[in-house]
């Protein structure tokens, strides 16, 4: 090893600099220079002198000529290259950084450049910062003029694997070709070139690898031809393309999956026409020969942003090739996460006819019919850890067959009384034989102490992955911190306030650059209103929205307000496309929330926030036009923390607290994680936010800041170690009740549910289950004897007050619904007395006049006070505020009515009380209630009115969870439509149009393929751009629905013009009423808007039997054109 070349010895005096260190500090100095001059700090970028930039150039060029030269290969430690390949490509991307600035100045040079950055990207194992470098720094940048720039341009965007770009772009070269304009020698030999690169991509396409020996063999073949005739451009152009496509082959698609999976399920992914994937990464495929596709578990931790999605899609369709009837559990930690995950793993699996589902619900059935369905249906289900728990508990087939449980974002295991669940599920699955002998596996961006994991599960059974720099993009770490003083100067109603504020950024080799941020002087009249970190954060936010989207994370959703309203005093870089588009969201999302309302305002200005109780319409906006780069800064609490996907180039952490606690590192470097996503972006910014008490010394907040920086930016991410949360139970179960506090307590709820689900399964009688299980647990790996033995004993304690207090429950029906239901053994029997009264007073319906029974109102008296579903509220409140959102009152009528227009408290309230706690409580309730019904239906004749009952009871849960009482409302909005608040629009046009009360499914697709959403003033409707392009988007999606036959008959508005003036859109619905007492034709039937405007009237030659349909219903009819000066419209009868 030690006649191996290093790092070191390749550096040492390079064009002056001592040592890669040396070099490296250098290449940080002009990164702190461009970050000044991208946060608008200085122009200090124009002080570096080309002579420095030259050198640095030639060190790159040198260096990486070095690494990929076969002469070399045994002689550079493994290491070393691996260094040298980093140091390269950042030196190349800052330099493009400054060219691109100046291009005027460097254009001679330039192209060079890039096809060096993006060639060192490449075959430096970086495919994604390949792909970003080109389209950042070339694609729709340079000005191509000649054939030789074209085919640079074209070999440029094949090193970058941009075969799309070379695909639609080399049509001129080879017509070029075709018509023999090519006559420079030199351009010939780079045709040629170029035609092997072609033949290569025809390769990634179909796996015929006879074209990659054809291919090299003409490489080699025009490089000797190159070396004849001293064309030296063009060899080192050769040698960089034989490396990458030897490098490139060894990580295709083909090569890598070829082994393990079929030719047409690998086309899927090539073939794909908005992401095709050629090849995997590096480390994505060392996990795939790392045993991933055999039987044995998996636990890969890799950073965030280094595809572990793919892992787990590639993992499923081996699983569901191999065995038929299989089928796959993926488990996320939140329900933000459920959709993107599906439409990432539908993007695949959909064209292969694998149905994938989401299960919105945790321990609530929002209806047992529905749920059948989606579970009979499917092959792969999405889930949090209390879905999957409630399936277990249930004992259901889909869980029975399942070969595979993928836990996702595995590190939350920690996580208090959720991670508890998890920790508990996993030793279930190991335990209790739980699916058709299932392999786990786990993925996770901060798993250090990963061998614990691996003997938990089982050394001699799992395969483990761990590549902390395996990330595509580099992380620039800093720490903003502010201190602010106000002298004071007696009783006084203004107040002078200065603002100094810095942010220091931390290079690796405790490198360290600082930036003065200007001072700010403010003047107020309140001293209530002083600077805050919202304001440091929005001053941050507006600087670091200049170099791409900003995601701030905020502790709660309290602080969104005076951050969006300081936000709303910036000036964000805004093109008028996007102000436009930004003007429609606003007053999409205004439809739901009041005009005034902040989050309206701030969505014009480009800012926006997001938290887990925003209405769903409103978060999927926000999420998409984030993602889409129009809204650039966005505020969040940790619900876009849990691994969704989004397009960050920045994150400011406003706060080290989250939920009442203090963030932990590994809390932390999973939040700062989403910063710089692959494909998008090269770099990410992570600044931790901090305020400084300007009362303290210097060197007090100097050891601050260091110490802030060592455990949370700086922290090697190899001490960080994930716990079990069974530690944390122990001591909280030694604690006396009165000293518990609200998070400990839930902590021994849950514990509770799945010890009471573990003694009512049988699974805990004798004392060697106990041990048995206890050593099964996470815990047990670190935990010593006597924490074991605390464990045991606290769990025999519980054990033995479960069945004392369930004895008095003899029905073993009725126990099992109960040790279902994911309560607590107290709550449960609370629940079950209460609906025991209920049911004694002889609920004879559950609706009434389009309301709820108010019997409801005690039920949810003596519920509201368990502590899974307390709610602050009085019964009849809780009951008023049910009945409006489940018969389709808007969030606006809601606020009004029930809120005192305090908009952010109703939005709580309905996601946390109703869609949540309400939808659960129902989802027992309608169990339990049941139980004793039927066993009433068992002593006394068949009764429709009990089924009736039954019906309307098993779906009072989904019309809490979707807010509709109608179950075809609830697969309209399964069936694409999504937006409930834009459902209730259609709703009411629905019902205005076809005058039915009673949805006939198949009458509203019909119906819905051909109508044009309309305002109608005088029903306070009004369609916004955005809610229009849904309801098209919809209308495409609902075609294959259709099953009713329809005739078409067309039908002109005579006397058009002579009544209500109307402008008429194409697909606008009409009504058609009948005028028995007009004096000139008793079958006449005029034709009305759906507000009621008078249009004209049907031709008398048709109205005779037209009628008919208008009396049985059977008809509508819509605009369609103007046709020679008649308004044509569409009369649709169903046969």
């Amino acid at each position: 090893m030690s006649d191996l070349l290093t790092i070191e010895s390749l550096c040492q005096g390079l064009n002056g600099y001592k040592n890669h260190i040396e070099i490296n500090h250098r290449i940080n100095e002009i990164h702190f220079l461009i970050t000044k001059y991208l946060l608008s700090i200085d122009n200090d970028i124009d002080t570096i002198e080309y002579i420095d930039l030259k050198k640095l150039k030639e060190i790159a060029l040198y260096l990486f000529d070095i690494v990929i030269d076969d002469l070399f290969l045994r002689d550079i430690e493994p290491e070393s290259r691996k260094t040298i390949f980093t140091l390269c490509q950042n030196i190349f991307e800052q330099l493009c950084k400054i060219y691109q600035k100046d291009y005027d100045r460097y254009k001679n040079e330039y192209f060079e450049l890039t096809f060096m950055a993006i060639a060192c990207a490449s075959i430096g194992k970086n495919p994604a910062k390949s792909f970003v470098l080109f389209k950042k720094y070339v694609d729709g940048f340079i000005t191509i003029n000649t054939i030789e720039e074209k085919i640079l341009l074209l070999l440029n965007a094949y090193l970058a694997k941009d075969y799309k770009f070379v695909e639609n772009k080399k049509t001129d070269i080879l017509v070029s070709i075709k018509k023999g304009d090519i006559q420079d020698d030199l351009n010939k030999v780079l045709i040629k070139i170029f035609l092997q690169t072609l033949k290569m991509i025809n390769y990634f396409k179909t796996g015929n690898e006879k074209l990659i020996a054809h291919a090299v063999k003409e490489l080699e073949e025009i490089r000797q031809y190159c070396l004849d005739n001293d064309y030296y451009r063009e060899i080192w152009i050769i040698k960089v393309l034989i490396k990458h496509i030897n490098v490139s082959v060894r990580n295709s698609m083909w090569k890598v999956l070829g082994p393990f999976l079929s030719p047409d399920t690998i086309k899927l992914f090539v073939e794909d026409q908005e992401r095709p994937l050629f090849e995997l990464w590096e480390h994505q495929r060392e996990i795939v020969e790392c045993s991933l596709f055999t039987n044995e578990h998996k636990i890969i931790h890799i950073p965030t942003s280094s595809g572990k999605s793919l892992i787990a899609q590639l993992t499923i369709l081996k699983v569901l090739e191999e065995t038929e009837d299989a089928t796959c559990v993926y488990v996320v930690p939140t329900n933000a996460l459920l959709n993107q995950v599906r439409n990432d793993l539908n993007s695949i699996l959909g064209k292969m006819n694998l149905n994938v589902e989401t299960l919105i619900s945790g321990y609530d059935v929002i209806n047992s019919d529905i749920e059948e369905n989606q579970l009979d249906t499917s092959r792969v289900i999405i889930v949090t850890q209390e879905k999957l728990d409630s399936l277990i508990r249930r004992e259901d087939d889909f869980i029975k067959k399942c070969k595979l449980f993928i836990f996702d974002e595995f590190q939350n295991i920690s996580q208090g009384s959720r991670g508890l669940l998890l920790e508990l599920i996993v030793t279930k699955i190991k335990c209790f034989n739980i699916g058709n002998q299932p392999k786990l596996v786990f993925l996770s961006a901060v798993l250090p102490n990963i061998l614990s994991f691996k003997k938990w599960i089982g050394e001699d059974i799992t395969c483990d992955y761990s590549n902390i720099d395996c990330r595509p993009t580099r992380q620039v770490k800093s720490i903003g911190y502010f201190k602010r003083s106000m002298p004071s100067k007696g009783r006084t109603t203004k107040y002078n306030e200065t603002i100094d504020s810095n942010l220091r950024i931390f290079y690796e080799n405790d490198g360290v650059g600082n930036i003065k941020l200007p001072t700010i002087e403010r003047q107020l009249t309140n001293k209530s209103k002083y600077y805050r970190m919202q304001n440091f954060c929005a001053d941050l936010s507006e600087r670091f929205a200049n170099i791409g989207n900003v995601l701030v994370y905020l502790p709660n959703t309290r602080w969104f307000k005076s951050f969006c309203n300081a936000m709303c005093e910036k000036d964000l870089m805004i093109s008028t496309h996007e102000a436009l588009v930004l003007k429609d969201i606003a007053e999409y999302v205004a439809l739901t929330m009041k005009v005034d309302h902040y989050l309206v305002n701030s969505i014009k200005k480009g800012i926006a926030y997001h938290h887990k109780n925003l209405p769903d319409n409103v978060k999927r906006v926000i999420e998409v036009y984030f993602k889409r780069g129009i809204i650039k800064v966005l505020a969040s609490t940790s619900t876009l923390a849990q691994g969704l996907n989004f397009p960050i180039s920045t994150i400011i952490v406003g706060s080290l607290n989250v939920g009442g606690n203090v963030l932990t590192p590994a809390d932390f470097q999973n939040l700062v994680g989403r910063a710089g996503r692959a494909m998008r972006e090269t770099e990410g910014y992570v600044v931790l936010a901090l305020p400084i008490k300007s009362e303290y010394s210097q060197n007090y907040n100097e050891r601050y800041i260091d110490r802030i920086n060592s455990e949370y930016l700086s922290i090697n991410t190899e001490d960080i170690v994930v716990k079990s949360t069974i530690q944390n139970l122990i001591e909280v179960l030694k604690k006396q009740e009165s000293d518990l506090d609200r998070q400990e307590k839930e902590l021994i709820r849950t514990y509770n549910s799945i010890i009471f689900d573990l003694e009512q399964t049988g699974l805990l009688e004798e004392d060697e289950s106990y041990d048995s299980i206890i050593n099964s647990l996470f815990f047990s790996v670190e935990a010593t004897e006597e924490d074991k033995n605390d464990l045991k004993s606290f769990t025999k304690e519980m054990v033995a007050a479960i069945k004392f207090k369930i004895s008095a429950i003899e029905d073993t029906s009725m126990r099992k619904i109960l040790k279902q239901s994911g309560l607590s053994l107290d709550s449960s029997i609370v629940i079950y007395e209460a609906i025991i009264e209920f049911y004694n007073n002889n609920i004879g319906s559950v609706f009434e006049s389009n309301r709820l029974n108010k019997h409801f109102i005690s039920l949810i008296d003596s519920v509201k006070n368990i502590p899974e579903f307390y709610i602050d509220k009085d019964g009849e409140f809780i009951f008023n505020c049910i009945n409006s959102w489940i018969f389709l009152s808007s969030y606006k009528d809601i606020c009004e009515q029930y809120f005192g227009g305090n908009y952010d408290n109703c939005i709580n309230f309905i996601s946390e009380n109703i869609v949540y706690k309400s939808a659960w409580a129902f989802s027992i309730i309608y169990q339990i209630f049941e139980r004793l019904l039927l066993d009433q239906l068992d002593e006394l004749p068949y009764n429709s009115d009990f089924i009736r009952l039954l019906t309307d009871f098993s779906y009072l849960p989904a019309y809490c969870k979707f807010g509709v009482y109608n179950r075809n409302m609830i697969e309209i909005l399964e069936s694409g439509l999504y937006e409930r608040e834009l459902l209730i629009k259609v709703h009411t046009l629905f019902e205005l149009h076809t005058q039915l009360v009673e949805y006939d499914l198949q009458l509203f697709y019909s119906w819905a393929s051909a109508v044009t959403l309309v305002d109608v003033e005088d029903r306070n409707i009004k369609i916004s751009k955005h809610e229009k392009q849904m309801w098209n988007d919809y209308k495409k999606s609902i075609l294959g629905e259709i099953k009713l036959e329809i005739d078409i008959v067309s039908v002109s508005i005579k006397g058009y013009g002579m009544y209500d003036r109307k402008y008429l859109v194409r697909g606008e619905p009409l009504i058609l009423i009948h005028e028995p007492e007009n004096q000139y034709d008793p079958n006449a039937i005029k034709i009305l808007s759906l507000d009621n405007k008078m249009l004209g009237y049907v031709p008398k030659g048709q109205t005779e039997i037209i009628n008919d349909f208008i009396i049985n219903k059977k008809a509508w009819m819509v605009f369609n054109k103007v046709d020679k000066g008649e308004r044509v419209c569409y009369l649709y009868i169903i046969k």
